[in-house]
């Protein structure tokens, strides 16, 4: 029986002496243990120091696809055991990793010495985080780097990607009973919270085949919303602030929540309907327009994606909206153009990253090993979303081949206008703003609507005002406020906020963008050069 490909026990879940992964052979899910002392052997003798257990999980994940032949071997060769969890009193079969099969495994370790020195003197900007792809065909790099399909997921009759719901829901549902217990300890002051959580509990704490997805789809919605207000009662001070513990739970659980719901047919449609739901019929021709004229130009690009992949984008954007079921025919649409952006903007990010230049060899693993020395790094920790999308894509280029990751870079900065009205036709894109904008950073402070006023805009006088408190005077400024930071400002409420998120989103910007050299030292000669926001959203 084939295993599938390793997955890492996320976040709180991983144990303090040992990082655990799981797999699947098709009836069971199967455990695998590496104690944490064998890898800090391993890294040790390489000369590597020691690694801190966010890191040593880090180093795992991505060498777990390198990982699985040992894995595979043990498996068929009968070397497993029997785990019981205390908890639930079930047993479950484990493998473990020992010292010597590390030495076999795991070859993607880089010395990033230069590399550090280049992060801690600014030259590396933190690494946009990319989602993952979503339901429909997924893409990745071929041998010869050039985009193409992927091996297809194990999708039921409904469409739902069983191998994917099984690996994750025993993860989401040990995430919602922590949260549900932790928020009803003490004096549980979060109840609007708590009660969000215990009802999502409900829902994803039953076997896969009981679920129902729709359900689960609106619960995930309400607890995101609970999430939401919480924040806002805690910057105002309301109530006391989540346990750290409890903070990144629930981060962890609603950004499984999403991978979990993408891979079902009904949670696909829902979230295709809702954003159709949001857009008038105009606006639904010219998202349309704007997906297509974007699959269009991936056409007649073979160095870049194969011919066949590049003409079944185009057909399935042409048919968004089209059809006796316009929602399907949304997702699948919607679906193809968002997986093959993914894939060429993790390309593109590969092919800004220094230290290597432009052309990366895939000699021993070394595109992989580039990764992990960069994103171990403590002052990356937050790109590690990155990496973990980055891995799975470029796992079949040919390791004896250099591949020149410059031409996609290259290849998204010539389309980065038809790739921004797409951003600004729909939020599902809203991601690949950030991406253009890390390898072509020197566009954003020409951009004409970061140097008008906030007057300018549409914006409510009240809102306008509380800026205007806490000197927020060009767009440029309010852009690089994060969500968190705009609750602090005396006045602001969450209408407010959402009034400031729309209309960012219509002109192609969100809150949190890293914008160099702003302020321009004048304004009225930056105003001058400035690009035209037509062009350039």
């Amino acid at each position: 029986m084939t295993l599938s490909q390793p997955q890492l026990v996320q976040g709180v879940n991983q144990p303090r002496d040992e990082v655990l992964l799981t797999c699947f052979d098709g009836a069971q899910t199967i455990l695998v243990s590496i104690p944490r002392l064998a890898l800090d052997d391993f890294v040790r003798q390489r000369g590597w120091g020691p690694l801190a257990p966010s890191d040593q999980d880090f180093l795992v994940d991505i060498n777990r696809f390198v990982l699985l032949p040992l894995i595979q071997g043990k498996y068929e060769s009968g070397q497993v055991a029997q785990r019981t969890n205390p908890q639930t009193g079930r047993s479950i079969t484990l493998i473990t990793l020992s010292r010597p099969d590390l030495d076999r495994g795991i070859k993607h370790v880089l010395e990033f010495d230069s590399l550090t020195e280049k992060i801690e003197l600014g030259l590396v900007a933190s690494i946009p985080d990319l989602p993952v792809q979503g339901p429909g065909p997924h893409f990745e790099f071929n041998k010869d780097g050039v985009i193409d399909f992927a091996s297809p997921a194990a999708l039921d009759r409904e469409g739902n990607n069983i191998g994917r719901l099984r690996k994750l829901h025993p993860t989401l549902r040990d995430l919602a009973r922590q949260l549900s217990e932790a928020l009803a300890s003490g004096n549980a002051p979060h109840v609007v919270l708590a009660r969000r959580v215990d009802e999502y509990r409900k829902q994803i704490d039953q076997p896969i085949e009981m679920i129902d997805f729709s359900l689960l789809y609106v619960e995930g919605v309400r607890l995101a919303n609970a999430e939401d207000a919480a924040r806002e009662e805690i910057a105002k001070r309301e109530v006391p602030p989540l346990a750290e513990t409890e903070r990144e739970t629930i981060q962890t659980l609603l950004e499984l929540h999403g991978t979990f719901i993408l891979s079902t047919a009904a949670g696909a449609e829902l979230i295709a309907a809702e954003e159709r739901y949001q857009r008038r019929p105009r606006a639904e021709r010219e998202y349309r327009a704007a997906a297509v004229d974007f699959a269009q130009s991936l056409q007649n690009h073979p160095a870049i994606i194969t011919p066949d992949a590049a003409e079944f984008v185009l057909g399935a954007a042409q048919q968004i909206s089209e059809g006796a079921n316009p929602e399907r025919s949304g997702v699948v649409g919607t679906s193809a153009v968002q997986n093959v952006a993914i894939v060429l903007a993790a390309g593109a990010v590969i092919g800004a990253l220094p230290v290597l230049g432009n052309a990366i060899a895939g000699g021993e693993g070394l595109v992989f090993a580039y990764l992990t020395g960069l994103l171990a790094s403590q002052s990356l920790t937050k790109s590690q979303t990155f990496a973990s999308v980055i891995a799975p894509l470029i796992v079949k280029i040919d390791q004896a081949s250099r591949i020149d990751f410059s031409k996609i870079r290259n290849f998204l900065i010539s389309i980065q206008s038809k790739a921004r009205v797409l951003v600004k036709k729909s939020k599902n894109f809203h991601w690949l703003l950030k991406a253009i904008d890390w390898v072509n950073p020197g566009h954003l402070p020409f951009n004409l609507n970061l140097l008008r006023k906030i007057t300018e805009f549409p914006l409510s006088p009240e809102t306008i005002r509380v800026l205007e408190i806490d000197n927020i005077i060009f767009i440029g400024d309010l852009v690089q406020k994060t969500e968190i930071e705009l609750f602090q400002f005396p006045g602001i409420d969450r209408s407010m906020v959402n009034e400031i998120k729309e209309y960012l989103a219509s002109v192609g910007f969100h809150l949190g963008m890293e914008i160099r050299n702003w302020p321009p030292e004048n304004i009225e000669d930056a105003i001058k050069n400035a690009v035209d926001p037509d062009l350039s959203i």
